[in-house]
């Protein structure tokens, strides 16, 4: 069977020619060679690549290992090997072989996108795993592009597609080439939201003809916003900002399009640092009395549970406009009264006492609100609401009933001014927590002295280490000792001083346990117990051993 080199350097002219420019790493002049190629050339190039693939990873892990082998002083007889040395050897070698073949990835890369015939081949060699780079670099982009788009039509769309598809994050190596091929070619970019995640994460490109398709895409794709979040509109408009900025200006955007793009935004939701870009794209929209007029409901929409910064926005623009129907305008302002932000909660109020004033007959139908701000957990927005509850005390009618009901929400000393006009049971305030007193504590009373001082007797044994002397008491066993018999207990007694129990010589661990150094010096003859002289434990008292 004819081996993958035999078969290389037997190949035709043009073959070891393209074989060389890769092995050389001559990627420009590659390049240009497969594009010069004959349809019989670049079909014996398709042909023999995954071969050449093969034999370059074959001599590159062949290399990593003599070179491995020759730094540890290791020979090639793996059975005498350290085993660190056998179970970490598969693993340098595939890192020492990815090194390597990285080199080699652009121009590998470029000879298959020039000469494999099937689109999905192409893809899939492309995005190999030996062969996707860390980081594309521009001048590899270029070499690919060119071999690419000198393809069919067709097959370029289909090929631009398919990568596109393989876009997984905003930092894919592959996201440069993608956006390039798609410039290229005019090629319609396919629904898929981390090509237009990648594409905003890119640099902003002048006149970039994919505008007009990504741009309203970004309303919807999934992470946009967080991709955008730190564009600023001041001092100056920041790279997206300003250029959105310039298309408006130069009537290649529509404002229509954009604000409902932002309206729609809203509406799906998302906490404050992605939406963080669309509130300030809003801003910079700027939307006139009539445009936000026709997004009115949509506005509304958003009072409730829209994160701050958006409830703000929404709420400036419904205030821009009007008139409102009185229902809408009860509904919103009772959901802003009802929100923890108590600068909306204050803004709904202001609205109120602005409706109050103008349209009396509308008193009743705001006192849901005005009550369910009493309960609101800021108490400059309940001291605003007992304000106004009292300055427009008169023109409530059947609202009375709910203000009463609402002032137990009050503290006290709000409380007892709008129940002294509206009625109402205040709620005294609470007595502060006062804990109990402690029981006295009794007095220490010391055992009777003097306390003897303990002497152990020489030769004595305790839990303690041998020794080159013998055997020595423990200074842990002496303090315990001296600790228990210096306490209020009747000193020296047989209860007070737990026995000593020496262990029986020759005595053998548990099972399945291995006896430690220590043990096994204890298991060694062990000398008399401690005894007591009786001018210490006195002479009624036995010896605490047994």
């Amino acid at each position: 069977m004819t081996s993958a080199t035999q078969v290389h350097e037997h190949g035709s002219p043009a073959w070891q020619e393209v074989r060389d420019l890769i092995t050389e790493r001559r990627t420009r002049f590659l390049a240009d060679r497969v594009l010069a190629l004959t349809e019989a050339e670049r079909i014996e190039v398709a042909r023999l690549l995954p071969e050449l693939l093969t034999e370059l990873r074959e001599a590159a892990a062949r290399r990593a290992r003599e070179s491995w082998m020759a730094g540890n002083d290791l020979d090639d007889d793996e059975a005498s090997w350290p085993e660190s040395a056998r179970n970490n050897l598969d693993l340098l070698i595939e890192f020492d072989v990815r090194e390597e073949l990285e080199q080699l990835a652009g121009p590998l890369r470029v000879a298959g996108a020039g000469t494999i015939s099937g689109s999905a081949a192409t893809v899939a060699w492309l995005t190999r795993r030996e062969l996707r780079p860390r980081q594309q670099t521009p001048s590899d982009t270029e070499h690919l592009l060119r071999v690419l788009t000198a393809r069919p039509a067709a097959w370029h769309a289909d090929v631009t597609t398919r990568l596109a598809g393989k876009i997984r994050t905003a930092a894919d190596p592959g996201a440069p080439l993608v956006l390039a091929l798609l410039r290229a070619g005019g090629i319609e970019p396919p629904p898929h939201d981390p090509l237009v995640v990648a594409w905003v994460s890119s640099p902003v490109v002048t006149s970039d003809p994919l505008v007009t398709t990504l741009l309203p895409r970004i309303f919807e794709a999934q992470g946009v916003g967080r991709a955008l979040r730190e564009e600023r509109l001041t001092p100056a408009p920041t790279r997206w900002l300003g250029l959105i900025r310039r298309l408006l200006a130069s009537g290649r955007l529509s404002r229509d399009q954009l604000l409902d793009g932002c309206v729609s935004r809203f509406l799906r939701g998302g906490d404050a640092a992605d939406l963080r870009f669309f509130v300030r794209l809003h801003t910079l929209l700027d939307p006139a009395p009539a445009e936000a007029a026709a997004r009115a409901r949509d506005y509304l929409r958003l009072l409730p549970a829209a994160p701050g910064t958006v409830a703000e926005l929404a709420l400036a623009q419904v205030r821009r406009t009007g008139p409102h129907d009185s229902a809408d305008v009860a509904e919103a302002i009772g959901v802003l009264v009802f929100r923890a932000e108590a600068k909306l909660a204050r803004a709904g109020l202001s609205w109120l006492d602005e409706r109050v004033r103008r349209s009396p007959a509308t008193a009743d139908e705001l006192a849901p609100a005005l009550a369910t701000a009493f309960a609101h957990t800021s108490y400059e927005v309940q001291s605003r609401a007992v304000q106004l509850a009292l300055k427009h005390a008169a023109r409530f009618e059947k609202g009375t009933v709910l203000i009463a009901e609402a002032v137990p929400s009050l503290p006290v000393d709000l409380g007892a001014r709008v129940a002294a006009v509206f009625g109402g049971d205040t709620t005294e305030a609470p007595a502060p927590f006062a804990p109990p007193p402690l029981p006295p504590s009794k007095p220490w009373a010391a055992s009777p002295g003097p306390r003897p001082r303990w002497a152990l007797s020489a030769g004595t044994h305790t839990t303690g280490r041998r020794s080159s002397g013998g055997w020595r008491a423990s200074s842990r066993s002496q303090r315990t000792i001296a600790r228990r018999c210096a306490s209020s207990w009747p000193p020296c007694s047989v209860t007070a001083v737990p026995p000593c129990t020496p262990r029986r010589a020759g005595s053998t661990p548990r099972s399945g346990s291995s006896p430690s150094p220590r043990r096994r010096s204890l298991r060694a003859p062990i000398p008399a117990c401690p005894t007591l002289s009786p001018s210490v434990r006195g002479p009624d008292r036995a010896s605490p051993c047994v």
